[in-house]
């Protein structure tokens, strides 16, 4: 069930019950009071019973990206939060990954800034990582990212977008959590307009006309310019194994 369609049952239970109960309380009931006391009792607890046999369903994993943060962003169960950290005087942005279902995957992540940000469109090439995904897994990537010094130490607002596929099927599914879902075919305009996978892999693409913003906390005296290449760095920390 989703937890729209449960807010809703659960606002109309306790709706239902104050109205049976301010119609049991009335001590000089008529015909339309004893409606209201057993119709409004008797959706009270139609509602209660559906809630019940709805409710999510125990995962099968650890919900890792709950520990990461307080929210994370889902892709058709591919789901992943964004964070900043320095080491050894580099920006890394810290993306969280994690797998809802039991078979292997293939994705993509892409982020840039958003036009009113430090970096400008036409200067700085968007971020694309392509992940092939172990069934469930759990991982964190490192992009390392020069930071202009004026905006060191203070929150970037980035356009972000994810596709997935699952080549064998999605399998079994794990975690019932969703957390923030990204709308369907989510594409980048312009000039980031991005194949998400080969063409033999998905017919995916990552389009956001309306893109997703989240906001970050740069760190400070970090480097504003790399002299060579630097390594994405990847740790897989979880991997679902079936019995």
């Amino acid at each position: 069930m989703g937890e729209s369609v449960k807010t809703v049952l659960t606002l109309l239970l306790v709706g239902s019950v104050l109205i049976a109960s301010i119609a049991w309380w009335h001590d000089q009931p008529n015909e339309v009071v004893w409606s209201a006391r057993i119709g409004f009792s008797l959706f009270a607890a139609a509602l209660f019973s559906v809630l019940v046999r709805r409710r999510r369903p125990q995962d099968l994993a650890t919900d890792y990206l709950a520990v990461f943060g307080a929210r994370y962003f889902n892709r058709d169960g591919f789901c992943f939060d964004i964070d900043a950290s320095a080491d050894d005087g580099i920006c890394y942005l810290i993306v969280a990954y994690q797998s809802q279902y039991s078979k292997r995957s293939e994705g993509r992540i892409a982020i840039r800034p958003t036009s009113s940000s430090w970096m400008s469109r036409p200067q700085f090439a968007s971020i694309c990582v392509d992940l092939a995904i172990n069934p469930g897994e759990y991982g964190v990537l490192r992009l390392p990212v020069p930071v202009p010094k004026k905006m060191q130490g203070k929150t970037v607002s980035f356009e972000m977008g994810a596709a997935v596929c699952y080549p064998d099927g999605k399998g079994e599914r794990l975690r019932f959590a969703d957390g923030v879902l990204l709308r369907d075919n989510q594409e980048f305009g312009d000039t980031f307009t991005t194949e998400i996978l080969d063409s033999a892999a998905a017919a995916s693409r990552l389009v956001l006309t309306s893109p997703t913003v989240i906001r970050v906390l740069l760190p400070a005296e970090v480097a504003t310019e790399f002299n060579g290449d630097q390594t994405i760095e990847r740790e897989t920390a979880w991997t679902y194994i079936s019995e």
